[in-house]
């Protein structure tokens, strides 16, 4: 069995203060607040560090309601960067 490690640092868009998710926790609807409307790859991971959900949109909200409660990681790449958010889906 092949192992991956996942992992979290802080990049320009979060450190800002230009961007965030909201709101958290969340039933399954997610919004991206930013000073900007840009092209970027979603990415959700659970705990086990697997792949869940993956989207390339310019949309500022996108669903995770069909995924199981509890905590994920979501990762979205820009452009401008890189950040990750720890959501709670309930």
């Amino acid at each position: 069995m092949k192992e991956a490690v996942l992992s979290v640092n802080n990049a320009s868009l979060e450190s800002s203060g230009s961007y965030a998710i909201y709101p958290n926790p969340t039933k399954g609807l997610l919004y991206f607040n930013g000073k900007n409307s840009f092209q970027k790859q979603i990415d959700v991971y659970d705990v086990s560090g697997n792949t869940v959900y993956q989207n390339n949109t310019a949309s500022n909200k996108f669903d995770i309601s069909n995924l199981s409660t509890g905590l994920y990681l979501i990762k979205v790449k820009s452009g401008e960067g890189e950040v990750f958010h720890r959501i709670f889906k309930n």
